[in-house]
């Protein structure tokens, strides 16, 4: 959804010699999929992009995935992805080791998301004007969205990927709540 980085994917990536597609898609858009009609599709790889979805969002989307995907196909996602309620002690955990994690950021000097946004945009208004428009687009479909701060946890994605039709669905890697999962349908 972001044009920023899907302008950075595209020059950083290319088209791998015709075999990748990066497409700009809404995924709270049930009609998302009619981009990729007639398309025969391999994997779904996503990062970071679907942790703003809610519950109910992200129980659609694996059923679009799952459709749309053939039999031995995977889908990988990494993300956040909290521990569940019952899991206290393990987010508790989690949230002090972010925090140190943070800090030791911090006291080296090195950038985190933000600091990473605010000195790309800083660039942007130095870039010829066709370099800009992402950037502006990016500031307009950002600024109209509304963030729903309550996350789906991992339990959550693990249920929904199966009750979706996946045949296997877990946890690749993970440093506490930052989680790759993979999905094979």
């Amino acid at each position: 959804m972001d044009p920023v980085l899907l302008q950075l994917g595209r020059r950083n990536l290319g088209d791998q010699d015709g075999r990748l597609e990066l497409h700009r898609a809404d995924l709270t858009d049930p009609n998302w999929t009619n981009l990729l009609a007639g398309r025969s599709i391999d994997a779904v790889l996503t990062t970071m992009a679907l942790h703003w979805l809610t519950a109910d969002q992200l129980v659609r989307l694996y059923r679009q995935l799952a459709d749309l995907l053939p039999e031995g196909a995977l889908f990988l996602n990494g993300d956040h992805m909290a521990y569940a309620v019952a899991e206290p002690t393990l987010q508790r955990l989690a949230m002090t080791m972010k925090a140190e994690r943070e800090k030791v950021f911090s006291r080296d000097g090195k950038e985190d998301y933000q600091q990473w946004w605010t000195a790309l945009e800083q660039v942007s208004a130095t870039l010829p004007e066709p370099e800009r428009r992402p950037f502006q687009e990016r500031r307009r479909v950002l600024g109209e969205r509304r963030i729903d701060t309550r996350r789906a946890g991992y339990t959550m994605h693990l249920t929904a990927l199966r009750d979706a039709g996946f045949a296997e669905a877990g946890q690749i890697w993970g440093y506490f709540e930052n989680r790759v999962l993979m999905a094979v349908r």
